[in-house]
């Protein structure tokens, strides 16, 4: 768990974070992300979580995409 103490600095925060990124980057191999036990397949639009289907409907996955896609953006609900 992770935690920040007030007051505490902008810098302090997206430092950690980068440094989080770098030890979890997720993995794309032949249009599949790969990150821990979570494989998201670009081709058949499906998720798999230690070798099980999760079922997610199109919005979601697309959702899930994102995320995984462009790790270092932050994305509002207008967006």
């Amino acid at each position: 768990m992770l935690f920040f103490y007030k007051p505490f600095l902008s810098e302090q925060i997206v430092g950690t974070l980068k440094s989080l990124l770098r030890r979890f980057k997720s993995v794309v191999q032949d249009n599949i992300i790969k990150f821990k036990n979570l494989n998201i397949d670009l081709n058949t639009k499906k998720v798999y979580k230690d070798g099980l289907n999760i079922p997610l409907g199109p919005t979601e996955f697309k959702i899930l995409q994102l995320f995984f896609q462009v790790p270092n953006e932050v994305f509002l609900r207008k967006k």
